[in-house]
This record gives C-alpha cells, structure tokens and sequence, in this order.
C-alpha cells in the first residue's frame, strides 16, 4: 500500500540520485524521578544550524537559468516526488523499486520490488527487515534522490561555487561551474562537483563528480564519474531528466559506462503521516566516515 496522496495537478507521467543536508538534534538528558535531588528540568534541544546558502553574484549568475529552465519555482510549491526507479549496473539490475523524498530533500524512502524498505527520517537512515544485508543504504537512499533533482539543488546549503567558464566535454562546449562544501553540508563534505550547463536550453547536462562517502578523498580522486541526464519530462511544470547514464571520467572525456537508473511514473503527491518514520523491524544504517 502506497503512504500517499497524489497532489492536484501532480498526475501520473510514464517517461524513457549526491548530497542533502543533515540536521542534527542533540538529546535532551533527563534526571530520573524519585529520592534524592530535586529534578532539573531537561536542557532544551540543541540544534546545529546549517551551512549558509550561496548568494555570490556567480552562483546567482551560472544557477538561475539552471533553475528556471528546470521549474524550481514549481518544484518548492510541492511536497514530495514519486517515481519508479530501475538501476543497472554491470550489465544486470541491482535495484528496482519506488522511490519517494520530499522535494526540500529533509526525508526519503525506497520500497524495493524484493521486499527490502530504506527510510532516511531526516537525521537517521533505517533498513528494513532487520535481517537485511543491503549494503550503503544511508548512501542509496540519500543519493538517488539528489542526483534525480540535481538541476534544482545547486543552491542548496554549503555550496561554494567556481567560475570554470567554457569546458568542453566530449567535443561539445559548456558553460561550467566547480561546487564545493563548506563543512557540515552533508554527509561527504569532501565532495566536489562540476555542472555542465547545456547552451540553448540552460537545462544541467551532465555533473561530474568523486564521492568520499565511506573512502579516502586520494582513492576518490582515482575514480571520478560523471552522470549525464537525459530523456527530460515535465511534470507539473517541472522538468526532470528520467535517464542517468554515469560514467568514468577524466578532464574533458567520457569513459566506460558504469551504469544506468531510469526512473518513471514521475508524480508529485503529498506523503501521509509516518511515510518517513523508522520501518518496523528495521535496522539503523549509521553514515561511513568521511576523510
């Protein structure tokens, strides 16, 4: 059973994730009642305020027409996305099942085709059935809900942006930017990025990238990846691509395909109450260090 409502106007749309930020809640401690001192009332909860948002005059100037080609205005004005999604990787499936994640990127969940449920409730990511040996699973279900919204979240909390100017990539020429993060933006901090802005369309072609999620930044920097997006949808007038072929990648090259994730059945809907609490039955996938 599906914990949602679709949306007015959100509909359903048969077509062809790396970062969100983390915001942690420090335990309130409590005296326990009884003989002895009086009770102190418990501290209020801190909380760890995030990374500002770039407002550079370039970030404005390279993610504006990134942003209004793909919709954020209506993107913001919605709750959470729905899509079907199927992963390739080495030539067979290694993951299908349905995705939802709220648009704002503060909680997300996967209900895969064998049974196995991932939830990230905002703070922690949870596996159920406890049984379950799914590997990475905070990085799974945090990270193909990022690259899917990718164009839209440019700006998001932490980011720094570099002017690259033109960069060609695979003979065509780009207009590319560097994002890199400030510390507490995410789970990988030591992550960078480089946006490729398609000329013409302003649309996000491809991203080029290393994940330090669980390694060494020097191992990450031997295996950098690009991820191109293709076979764009508009839903409800936001423009999302429903293809993501990623690949190795060097300065101005791509390399061997790595992999596929097609998403469809793309719709906006409104999750009910619970949609993000931890599973029963469910495991705590706590995240990897980052070096």
């Amino acid at each position: 059973m599906r914990m949602l409502t679709p949306t007015p106007g959100g509909g359903r749309h048969v077509a062809g994730p790396r970062r969100a930020l983390l915001i942690l809640l420090a335990a309130a401690l409590v005296l326990p009642l009884g003989c002895g001192p009086e009770t102190e009332e418990p501290p209020a909860a801190a909380v760890v305020e995030p990374p500002p948002r770039p407002s550079d005059p370039f970030s404005r100037e390279f993610a504006t027409p990134v942003e209004e080609a793909h919709g954020l205005a209506a993107w913001s004005a919605k709750p959470a996305l729905r899509a079907d999604m199927v992963a390739s990787f080495g030539g067979r499936v290694r993951n299908q099942g349905t995705m939802l994640f709220r648009t704002d990127s503060s909680a997300s969940r996967f209900d895969f085709s064998d049974g196995t449920l991932l939830v990230f409730d905002g703070r922690d990511a949870w596996v159920s059935p406890s049984t379950s040996n799914f590997q990475r699973a905070r990085f799974h279900v945090r990270a193909w809900p990022y690259l899917l919204a990718a164009p839209l979240k440019l700006r998001d909390h932490g980011v720094r942006f570099e002017d690259l100017g033109e960069r060609t990539l695979d003979g065509r020429t780009y207009s590319a930017a560097k994002l890199t993060f400030l510390p507490g933006a995410g789970d990988s901090p030591d992550n960078w990025m480089i946006a490729y802005r398609e000329p013409g369309t302003n649309r996000l072609a491809a991203m080029a990238f290393i994940d330090t999620y669980g390694k060494e930044r020097a191992a990450a920097e031997r295996e950098p990846e690009v991820v191109w997006f293709q076979d764009f949808v508009t839903v409800a007038g936001v423009t999302l691509p429903t293809t993501l072929a990623l690949h190795r990648w060097s300065e101005g090259a791509t390399g061997e395909l790595l992999g596929t994730v097609v998403f469809s059945n793309l719709e906006f809907v409104t999750p009910e109450p619970g949609a993000f609490d931890r599973p029963d039955d469910s495991i705590p996938d706590p995240p990897l260090p980052s070096y």
